[in-house]
């Protein structure tokens, strides 16, 4: 398997991934973690990603056309004391960026990049995440100060109450 096909993900399952992209530096492209570290981490993006891609399919939010692949990244951020992080990025088959996603970003939030605008959105956990992709119209976002950054946070609407 040359590269990680969205249109495998369901496919797959964590052995199976793990099996086909150890030589592989398990799908990553770029690391600062220990080489040892990277299987682990691997099988957690892989899992995520699987989730990602499930919900996309009850919205059709993003488009992913035929060819579109996934490649995993451990970051290290440029500022501050801030620690590694992994995160995940669709792309089509051209490299153009879909979107990115990081599960536990250093404003302890889960991140979403969307790639054609740039712009991101955050969210508390995972599962959030996941829910704004199959419904966004459930979420509002608003701004919330965090290390001394200001993020577009999302937030599940509040249900009216009857007077």
């Amino acid at each position: 398997m040359e590269n990680l096909l969205i249109s495998n993900v369901a496919t797959l399952t964590g052995k199976t991934f793990v099996d086909a992209f150890k030589d592989k530096c398990y799908n990553f492209y770029d690391w600062f973690c220990k080489d040892t570290s990277l299987k682990n981490k691997a099988i957690n993006l892989f899992g995520r990603v699987k989730a990602v891609v499930k919900a996309n399919e009850k919205s059709k939010m993003f488009s992913f056309p035929e060819g579109s692949d996934v490649f995993f990244k451990n970051c290290c951020p440029c500022y501050g004391n801030q620690r590694l992080y992994d995160r995940f990025s669709i792309c089509d088959k051209d490299g153009e960026c879909i979107i990115t996603v990081a599960p536990d970003c250093p404003y302890d939030a889960v991140e979403l990049s969307i790639g054609a605008t740039g712009e991101s959105i955050y969210f508390y956990d995972f599962k959030s995440l996941c829910s704004y992709i199959e419904d966004p119209t459930q979420f509002e976002t608003g701004d919330y100060k965090t290390y001394g950054h200001t993020i577009k946070m999302a937030t599940k609407k509040r249900m009216a109450t009857a007077a």
